[in-house]
């Protein structure tokens, strides 16, 4: 069975909005919801801030290695 995403995405006011297992997945939703949307480990580290780290759909890669350094041993768990 699969596991749950670990990525989850929150709206600019807080609201919790959906989930992805995958870097992409996570910046299109927080680019979707524009400037100061949150993708986070779980549901409360924040890895990401739309709009304060950047836009997270110009670069996924950036995005992701930006996750990745704030994830700390969780790192291996996010998929870019």
């Amino acid at each position: 069975m699969a596991g749950s995403p670990i990525l989850k995405v929150y709206s600019p006011a807080g609201e919790y909005v959906g989930s992805a297992k995958e870097v992409i997945g996570a910046a299109v939703m927080a680019s979707a919801y524009g400037e100061g949307s949150t993708i986070r480990l779980g549901h409360k580290v924040i890895l990401w801030t739309e709009g304060t780290d950047g836009e997270a759909c110009q670069s996924y890669d950036v995005t992701g290695e930006l996750m990745a350094s704030r994830a700390g041993h969780w790192a291996p768990s996010i998929i870019y």
